[in-house]
């Protein structure tokens, strides 16, 4: 599992929030199921990253990156705006 992380991934992983925030505004999914979503590209990561080695800098590194944009998405969301 060491050698499976790629920078690819990284981009993926961020792609899949942008996608998530957009079906949330279709309606296709609710806060719930993106949360849900979220907790589990974030376990992923740890999970990746405490096998990882010598890579685990690195991927922490990219989980930190992900926590970012994860938090911005939940800043943008309508009903945050409103508090």
């Amino acid at each position: 599992m060491a050698d499976s992380f790629e920078g690819w991934e990284i981009a993926g992983y961020l792609l899949s929030i942008s996608t998530l925030n957009n079906l949330r505004g279709l309606g296709v999914l609710d806060d719930d199921q993106v949360e849900a979503i979220y907790d589990d590209v974030l376990m992923a990561l740890e999970v990746n990253q405490a096998s990882s080695g010598s890579r685990a800098p690195e991927i922490a590194a990219a989980r930190r990156l992900i926590e970012i944009q994860i938090e911005r998405d939940r800043q943008t969301r309508p009903e945050a705006r409103r508090k």
